[in-house]
């Protein structure tokens, strides 16, 4: 967390207080968040598999473009607000974060659940389009160029990829 201690982030976190209730409080939050997370997330992968039986549409698909997008909106509304409090060092930590737990703890806790079966040839595409997303997420952490420019881009790259799901 080099890249984003500052003397701003640290008089941030003294002059918050520390109060028992509010932390008691604020775990209580936490943990009924992960339930209805959890609740939520049966409802997403049922409702993603009827609508992807329903319009013959492939599941690789499906959980591209609508369950990653549901998964990701809690990160969206998080990193907005953190911008919007002027937070930017949990803004960018919360995606950089959420990047290493989705591709470590996510794939790992799945693969003891069931081993994964895939073939990647068949997603050579998406490996390039994870790959040059993350190039662009160090660029602008390194850079700390957060603007307009780099969104485009980025949606750019969105729009590639998804482009690529449907018409290859």
């Amino acid at each position: 967390s080099i890249l984003f201690k500052s003397q701003k982030s640290v008089d941030i976190v003294k002059d918050i207080p520390r109060d028992n209730k509010n932390s008691i409080q604020s775990i209580l939050m936490i943990i009924l968040g992960m339930i209805l997370l959890s609740v939520g997330s049966i409802f997403i992968i049922e409702s993603a598999v009827a609508i992807a039986l329903y319009f013959d549409i492939d599941l690789w698909v499906i959980g591209i473009v609508m369950v990653s997008f549901a998964t990701s909106l809690p990160e969206l509304i998080i990193t907005v607000l953190a911008i919007y409090k002027d937070r930017v060092d949990i803004a960018i930590a919360n995606i950089i974060g959420s990047t290493i737990a989705n591709s470590t703890i996510v794939i790992g806790f799945a693969s003891l659940v069931k081993p994964i079966k895939l073939t990647l040839s068949n997603h050579i595409f998406d490996i390039y389009a994870v790959f040059i997303s993350m190039l662009f997420l160090i660029l602008i952490t390194v850079t700390k160029s957060y603007n307009r420019y780099m969104a485009i881009v980025l949606f750019i790259i969105l729009a590639l990829f998804i482009k690529n799901l449907f018409w290859i």
